[in-house]
């Protein structure tokens, strides 16, 4: 399925436009599962934790979805949309494996990926589309390989344009297993047909504050005083007028380039509605831990420590601090989480914590304010060297032996890294 612009002649001036391609795995977690059971192919399943618990809809397939069924919906809400549905337990080690097979394939076309997320990514093709008879070809070869060499029953849809806004954009149009491309010259009439939630970032709330101004289009938007925004919005209103004019960067990095790694984290939403500052305590030692491991799998460092929670009324706080050393300890970085945490207003029942550490570093330039740093990397050393091999939290500190009885994340929920 595709759909292309053609390009306007500007006479004897060409101009290079740049061909970047938004590539959006579609319905992932639950097609990645249909892929390895075909049992389940053609079934409405949906990825969650126990479909007994208060857990909700982390991946729907696409048979899910034609039911109404979303992410992070209820599970119960799930069963009413579509009784027939299978609740599948996630393998996250799964996804990130065939994830890593995924961009492998796109690197094989060029270097300049940015991988946004563990199913999503943006790829430059500029260079590379004539000797490839063009950028449709490009995608056509890439949905090919992923047959190929992941499965027959993987499908990605493809935005084609100008910038990263508009690619994004359009790689919805076309769900599933689509491609569209769009010219500069057709991107205003492209924006006259869409939501103002369309765009990647401008949520709900965002919406409500611009409809209360009176703008209710992107048209409005559009004509809406730069200044005004700015006073109102502050540099987001800059970029909200960037946005409703079909504006955005077009710069891919290298793949190779460190600096694309921003931050890691894990979040999870608890088993049960809680203000008991110890089991919160406790869940967050737990998630640090697990992140810390993932940061020295990766030989990076952080010193910008973020603690986020959600309360049961979806209300969310998320603070920081940072540090003057570097660290991928993960009980160093649960002492500041917990501070951060005991700020925090717990006047109402969280559902939802997460933690996550930015500014990172290669391990190398790591300084630790400790003395005995070099016994304390030797003894990180010998307890990844066991898990690694026997499974996750084989070996774990004692302050972990106390922890509460927590149900497992909904798998894959709330990681981010880089996929290599």
């Amino acid at each position: 399925m595709v759909s292309k612009v053609e390009p306007q002649s500007k006479g004897s001036i060409k101009i290079m436009e740049k061909k970047i391609f938004h590539i959006d795995m579609d319905s992932y977690f639950a097609t990645c599962e249909q892929q390895a059971n075909p049992f389940l192919r053609g079934k409405p399943i949906a990825i969650s934790g126990h479909p007994d618990s208060r857990t909700v809809v982390s991946a729907a397939s696409k048979e899910a979805k034609w039911f109404g069924v979303k992410s992070a919906m209820a599970i119960h809400e799930a069963r009413r949309f579509c009784p027939e549905i299978i609740f599948i337990p996630g393998d996250f080690d799964k996804y990130v494996y065939i994830t890593k097979k995924i961009i492998n394939i796109f690197l094989s076309f060029t270097e300049q990926v940015e991988v946004t997320s563990i199913d999503e990514a943006f790829v430059d093709v500029t260079p590379i589309a004539k000797r490839h008879g063009g950028e449709i070809n490009v995608a056509n070869k890439i949905k090919s390989e992923l047959k190929k060499q992941v499965g027959d029953w993987m499908t990605c849809s493809i935005g084609i344009a100008p910038n990263k806004l508009i690619a994004k954009l359009i790689s919805d149009f076309k769900k599933p297993d689509g491609i569209m491309q769009v010219r500069k010259k057709d991107i205003p009439s492209i924006l006259e047909t869409i939501e103002l939630t369309d765009f990647c970032g401008l949520g709900r709330q965002t919406e409500k504050h611009l409809n209360r101004m009176g703008i209710h289009s992107v048209t409005e938007l559009q004509q809406f005083p730069l200044e005004k925004l700015v006073k109102e919005f502050g540099e987001i209103g800059l970029q909200l007028h960037s946005m409703s004019r079909g504006r955005g960067s077009d710069y891919i990095p290298s793949y190779y380039d460190e600096s694309q790694e921003k931050s890691m984290g894990h979040q999870i939403t608890l088993p049960k509605n809680t203000m008991d500052l110890e089991y919160l305590s406790n869940t967050l030692l737990k998630l640090c831990e697990k992140t810390s491991r993932r940061m020295r799998e990766a030989k990076l460092v952080g010193r910008v420590i973020t603690v986020s929670i959600r309360h049961s009324n979806f209300e969310g706080f998320s603070r920081q601090k940072a540090v003057n050393f570097y660290t991928n300890d993960g009980y160093q970085i649960f002492k500041i989480a917990r501070n951060i945490l005991k700020t925090f207003p717990l006047n109402s029942p969280v559902r939802l914590i997460g933690v996550s550490i930015s500014q990172l570093t290669t391990s190398d330039q790591s300084q630790l304010p400790f003395s005995d740093n070099q016994k304390r990397k030797a003894i990180l050393k010998a307890m990844d060297t066991v898990n690694d091999r026997h499974g996750e939290f084989t070996i774990k500190r004692a302050s972990l032996l106390k922890e509460l009885n927590l149900k497992r994340d909904i798998p894959g929920h709330g990681l981010m890294r880089k996929f290599k």
